[in-house]
């Protein structure tokens, strides 16, 4: 056996199961998920959903779901999803319809490392200032943008280049 001697030695089995079992707890905690296309199409394969964005939205235990229809707890309880599309933009879900926010164009030269983060920072930002759900995408959409056009994942910006960006519209 070796210098530890007899007796339990640590393991761990990693298995599939593990991993769906870590996904959910994530996703149970957030009040705020963000996915691009890939991720979410991922996400579908993976925990075998049809509709991932309303597996996402829906904050009840995965086995209470099926067939249930939502309460007026429940549903006024869904979370926010945001599905970000690259250069494409994002889709907001939350308590109404989808929110389309439209791509903004990035500066030459750059490259998308750290855009989804700066996304996500924007986002989050504007919802805790007061900012209503899409003024917070749109925004978020342009911060992102910008740190497309540099390369890396923490550009640095002026004062005057953060408060145009964050500017609402």
């Amino acid at each position: 056996m070796g210098a530890r001697g007899a007796g339990p030695r640590p393991s761990n089995d990693v298995a599939l199961e593990g991993e769906h079992l870590a996904v959910f707890e994530a996703i149970a905690a957030a009040d705020l998920i963000k996915v691009n296309d890939r991720e979410l199409d991922a996400l579908a394969r993976w925990l075998g959903w049809t509709d991932p964005i309303a597996a996402l939205l829906d904050r009840r235990e995965p086995a209470t779901r099926a067939g249930a229809a939502l309460s007026a707890d429940d549903a006024a309880n869904r979370r926010i999803v945001v599905v970000t599309h690259g250069a494409g933009g994002s889709t907001l879900h939350g308590d109404g319809s989808p929110i389309a926010i439209e791509g903004v164009r990035a500066p030459p030269g750059g490259d998308n490392v750290g855009c989804g983060d700066a996304y996500l920072a924007i986002l989050v930002l504007g919802m805790t200032m007061g900012w209503d759900l899409e003024a917070s995408g749109r925004a978020a959409s342009r911060y992102a943008a910008a740190v497309a056009g540099v390369r890396g994942a923490t550009p640095l910006f002026t004062d005057e280049q953060i408060a145009e960006l964050l500017e609402l519209e």
